[in-house]
């Protein structure tokens, strides 16, 4: 079986790193064929969370004890990708955050895959993906991307320069982030109630609703 399942289901069974390459692809239509892209699409919301207990400890060694640091934490993911998750949290002041956490010992993993760059291309190879660039241009390319990905305090900055960008914007708002209680593998930014990504990319590309509708539901 070769295709767009084929590509899924490969990239599964291979973990994180390669999961985030499908996620990678799920939003590069320009890079594979659509009908790849909205098969991928389902790699974006589907990876199993890791134990509470794990991601209690990490906040705890990036923040302190939990308790000084949120008023409450929801041990219950709100969403868990290939590379970290989320947990809802109340500050003692009473805003609601997000809480992200990198899982353990991903940043290692990550590292080692990409070292493996000829398996990513023969990955994409066997899946027999129609790519517009060559596989090892793109194992590149993704690579500098994942490094980035994996830089928590760079995704903190480039947060905070973007709200102050966007402060008198009309249409975007930006969450609001506290480096007091962030880290190199944690990040908090304020809660803003929304959609899964996967959701309004799947609408928008099927036709099944327009964006106006959308937004008016988030």
């Amino acid at each position: 079986m070769a295709g767009p399942e084929r590509l899924r289901e490969l990239l599964e069974r291979l973990g994180p790193t390669f999961v985030k390459v499908g996620q990678y692809l799920a939003l590069r239509p320009d890079l594979i064929p659509q009908e790849y892209c909205d098969e991928l699409l389902r790699l974006l919301d589907r990876v199993p969370p890791f134990p509470w207990e794990e991601a209690r400890a990490i906040i705890e060694d990036e923040l302190g004890e939990i308790g000084h640091a949120f008023a409450e934490i929801d041990a219950k993911p709100l969403a868990a990708g290939s590379l970290s998750q989320a947990h809802r949290a109340r500050l003692h002041g009473g805003g609601e955050v997000v809480v992200k956490v990198q899982r353990p010992g991903v940043r290692e993993a990550v590292r080692r895959d990409l070292g493996r760059a000829r398996t990513i291309a023969r990955v994409l190879e066997l899946a027999r993906v129609p790519l517009v660039v060559e596989p090892r241009e793109l194992v590149t390319e993704l690579r500098a991307w994942m490094l980035q990905e994996l830089d928590l305090e760079r995704e903190l900055a480039n947060m905070q320069k973007l709200r102050e960008l966007a402060a008198d914007s009309e249409i975007m708002r930006i969450p609001r982030a506290y480096p007091d209680l962030s880290g190199k593998r944690v990040l908090t930014a304020e809660y803003i109630h929304g959609m899964p990504l996967s959701t309004l990319l799947g609408s928008l590309r099927t036709g099944r609703e327009d964006p106006g509708s959308l937004s008016a539901r988030t």
